[in-house]
């Protein structure tokens, strides 16, 4: 059976950096309380997570496209020998 490639994480699942971290990269310091910086790591985890996710089934999809694209071929290639 066919199906739908599958769908890339939407952006807007991407976490955004909390605000305390927002003068960290011209300062390289925060004043992020430590569960503000552990909440928005797994929130970056799980993005990552589905975006491995999608990985996997992306590639899944593409070896059932590939396969079904080789037996459409010898199919084909069948069909054109019978009639020869």
């Amino acid at each position: 059976m066919w199906r739908s490639p599958p769908d890339p994480p939407s952006a807007m699942y991407r976490p955004d950096p909390p605000y305390c971290l927002s003068t960290y990269s011209y300062s390289g310091s925060h004043d992020c309380e430590n569960w503000e910086i552990e909440s928005y790591n797994r929130e970056i985890e799980d993005y990552v997570n589905r975006l491995k996710m999608y990985v996997s089934e992306a590639q899944e999809f593409a070896q059932e496209a590939v396969t079904f694209s080789e037996e459409a071929f010898e199919y084909a290639k069948c069909e054109v020998e019978d009639l020869d």
